[in-house]
């Protein structure tokens, strides 16, 4: 192969110089189809093939693949045929004989895969992308999964992440409260995927409906919001990033924590931690922008809630996503309003509250409050040993053995001073009422009564000689009865005068 200055002596001297191809094959020693091609090549051109490859193996089955290749086109995308597929129908409608990896390379070769392409995006300030991701955390002892809330600011990247037991819409909505407080600000624009939880497609061109919280969100902090194309994620690659970056260097290795609201301060200071690093002053003014660009706060937050009507059944529970919660007894068989917040579920009768529960996530739990049921008990005080409200919770040992006690010494009686007793929890702490019912248990007073005064006692920081166990060495006075003959002599005289 001769070299390019070769090439280019040789066209000089034909193109520029005019001189034939004859003399300057004589002159370099060189062929004239040689001197040809380096005229019509400015470099060596390598080698050219004169035919096509030959498919021996194959050659035959190609119009039977470029058939299947075609129909495929048609099919729907997930029932495409596979290379492997291809061949195997060669092996047994076609009797083909050739290896696989002939078939392979033909279909790579005629049906090429089409890789996506994308466009730079300049993103407005003050703009913003939200989605849910899912990761495990060690919770209370046991593995749990979680559903982590991102909301990222596009242009300066600066982000919000919150952790909750479950994605729905009251955790969703809960989210954007806290980011909105914590970037200060509202953003104008916010892009989403197409969850459940917010919106509902309907048609082959799908139409959005959003879902009722998501409505009166938008409608309370005025944001913009922004869809992907359905199924389409990817559109909002900058926040499923930052899913990422949090799941491989928060989540990993697997966190261990108490509660949520354990797990949520750990977050809060990773993300404050991560935005602390040192920028560069194009990226301090990216993010003062972002920051300016946001919308105000409106002066009262968003009640990121469910709310709906449930009529309270005979045993005192209303039913909300499969699970009960208690009401207090007398608003047994009426109809309540409940409002179901992502962490608790409260009760109203009219606009009053009657009961407030943590919320469950679980299937088919009762989550009751024993305070509810003690007038019902103390009617039914057989139920006292089987109701299921008081087994719920582990009680002090004093509590044993002063129903205990109060039954040995009077009956079905002793029970209703003991339910006397935990209605003392209505108005003061399990502490206050334990350290009462121990100072009863040591000086042999068990009715709710004496209890109620050791705890008042204790609340007033009395001496201990004006307790009621150390007045009772003292006499007790005698008051002699009214004669009732005296009332009737002043009335006559009334009468006489």
């Amino acid at each position: 192969m001769y070299r390019v200055e070769v090439y280019e002596q040789v066209r000089r001297a034909h193109l520029v110089n005019g001189e034939s191809q004859r003399s300057i094959a004589h002159q370099y020693g060189l062929s004239r189809s040689t001197v040809k091609k380096m005229i019509e090549n400015s470099c060596p051109p390598g080698y050219r093939r004169q035919q096509q490859v030959g498919l021996p193996s194959i050659g035959a089955y190609c119009s039977v693949i470029d058939q299947i290749l075609t129909e495929d086109k048609k099919a729907p995308r997930k029932q495409r045929h596979t290379a492997r597929r291809i061949y195997g129908r060669l092996q047994e409608e076609h009797h083909y004989q050739g290896s696989y990896s002939s078939v392979q390379r033909y279909i790579k070769k005629h049906r090429p895969q089409m890789r996506e392409v994308f466009i730079p995006l300049a993103h407005a300030y003050g703009t913003a992308q939200a989605d849910f991701g899912e990761a495990y955390v060690m919770m209370a002892g046991e593995k749990t999964r979680v559903h982590y809330c991102v909301i990222s600011l596009v242009n300066s990247g600066q982000y919000f992440v919150q952790a909750y037991p479950k994605e729905n819409a009251q955790t969703f909505s809960e989210a954007h409260i806290k980011a909105f407080e914590f970037f200060e600000g509202v953003p104008l624009e916010i892009l989403y995927d197409n969850s459940g939880v917010i919106v509902r497609l309907e048609g082959k061109e799908p139409i959005r409906h959003f879902k009722s919280t998501f409505s009166q969100l938008k409608s309370h902090y005025l944001f913009e919001a922004v869809f992907c194309a359905p199924g389409k994620g990817n559109e909002k690659g900058h926040v499923e990033n930052k899913i990422g970056t949090v799941r491989r260097n928060f989540f990993t290795p697997v966190p261990i924590v108490e509660s949520f609201d354990d797990l949520n301060a750990q977050l809060k200071d990773f993300v404050l931690k991560q935005q602390a690093a040192p920028k560069t002053d194009a990226e301090k003014q990216c993010c003062k922008s972002d920051l300016t660009a946001l919308l105000p706060l409106p002066k009262a937050p968003f009640e990121a809630c469910h709310i709906t009507h449930r009529k309270v059944n005979k045993m005192c529970l209303v039913r909300y996503k499969g699970n009960e919660y208690s009401v207090p007894a007398q608003y047994a068989y009426q109809t309540v309003t409940l409002k179901a917040f992502y962490d608790t579920v409260k009760l109203y009768a009219q606009t009053t509250l009657i009961a407030n529960h943590k919320r469950s996530y679980k299937q088919g739990e009762m989550v009751l409050n024993f305070q509810h049921y003690l007038e019902v008990i103390c009617r039914k005080i057989k139920s006292v040993s089987q109701a299921k409200p008081l087994h719920q919770i582990e009680w002090p040992s004093c509590f044993k053995t002063l129903h205990d006690r109060l039954r040995a010494q009077e009956g079905k009686e002793g029970s209703r001073q003991y339910i006397k007793v935990l209605q003392l929890l209505e108005t003061f702490h399990l502490e206050q009422v334990t350290k009462a019912i121990q100072h009863a248990l040591l000086r042999g007073r068990y009715d709710s009564a004496s209890i109620r005064q050791f705890i008042l006692y204790q609340e007033e920081k009395r001496p201990q000689w004006l307790q009621q166990s150390s007045l009772q060495k003292y006499p007790q006075p005698f008051v002699a009865p009214p004669h009732l003959s005296a009332y009737e002599q002043l009335r006559e005289r009334i009468f006489n005068e």
